[in-house]
């Protein structure tokens, strides 16, 4: 059942106003994603069915005034819009890949993680924070081209990779479409535990919650983190269910996300204060 027989809005009517610099591009810009939508799984060829609107796609896409910010800044702003009934929401930030299939270098794409090639898509997507959870849309979205001879790890401290910002840029990105009309609580996972990025957002007065990742140095009679998060008071208690999860690939992931059976455990929240040691070398995390 398409989204249109079920009664809610086009999703051309989330990217009216688009400035594309042509009324026609606009125009074509609605159509797109409203055929889109039908079939969003799905290839270009296999959504758009005939060969005309593939084709008129293909041009839209190639032209210069066709930028992601101009198709999505519509969006960005009806997300602020909906966020404006609350008091607060959480804008959760993270990255995923885009991978392409074939044998043959494309042009413009760049490394993954593994093989393929593809780019990384960094999104800051705002929810709202009652116990609803529901989704408003994107506040931010970058894109990460890697390109060129990938930098051994043991070199990456000397030689920091400037797709790291993308974490601070997504939340700044979200602050200023919120116009500070909504408090924004952003949440990020292990990548996001980087000093810089922890003392910026201090810094600016953003509230966060950053999954952690290093045992950081600390000021005070406690010298480790989580040390700290040991001595730390329970402030809340809760059962909470824990799906299964089954054995991650690799060794490093295998040690950081364990396998596990689906079952229900009692979870207990401790909170402390602690002030970081400043960052000594321009090479730690």
């Amino acid at each position: 059942m398409s989204k249109r027989t079920r009664g809610l809005e086009p999703l051309s009517h989330e990217m009216a106003g688009a400035d594309l610099g042509d009324a026609r591009l606009s125009k074509r810009l609605g159509q797109l994603s409203d055929d889109l939508a039908e079939m969003p799984g799905e290839s270009f060829p296999k959504a758009l069915r005939e060969s005309a609107p593939l084709e008129a796609a293909y041009r839209f896409f190639s032209n210069p005034n066709v930028t992601l910010n101009r198709i999505l800044d519509p969006h960005f702003a009806g997300t602020a819009a909906r966020c404006d009934p609350f008091e607060q929401v959480l804008v959760v930030h993270d990255t995923t890949e885009f991978e392409f299939d074939g044998e043959v270098e494309r042009e413009g794409l760049g490394r993954l993680l593994a093989s393929g090639q593809g780019f990384f898509g960094h999104f800051s997507l705002a929810v709202s924070a009652d116990l609803r959870r529901e989704p408003l849309g994107l506040l931010g979205l970058s894109t990460v081209f890697r390109r060129g001879t990938p930098v051994p790890k043991k070199h990456r401290a000397k030689q920091p990779r400037g797709e790291a910002q993308r974490w601070r840029a997504g939340a700044d990105d979200a602050e200023a479409r919120l116009r500070g009309r909504t408090r924004a609580i952003h949440v990020m996972d292990r990548e996001g535990d980087a000093y810089p990025l922890l003392a910026g957002l201090a810094t600016s007065g953003h509230d966060f919650v950053i999954r952690g990742a290093h045992d950081r140095l600390l000021n005070g009679p406690i010298r480790k983190l989580r040390e700290a998060a040991q001595h730390a008071p329970t402030v809340i208690e809760r059962e909470v269910q824990l799906s299964r999860r089954g054995k991650a690939s690799g060794t490093k992931k295998a040690k950081i996300y364990p396998a596990r059976s689906a079952r229900t455990t009692r979870l207990s929240l401790a909170a402390t204060r602690v002030v970081l040691a400043p960052r000594i070398t321009a090479g730690s995390p």
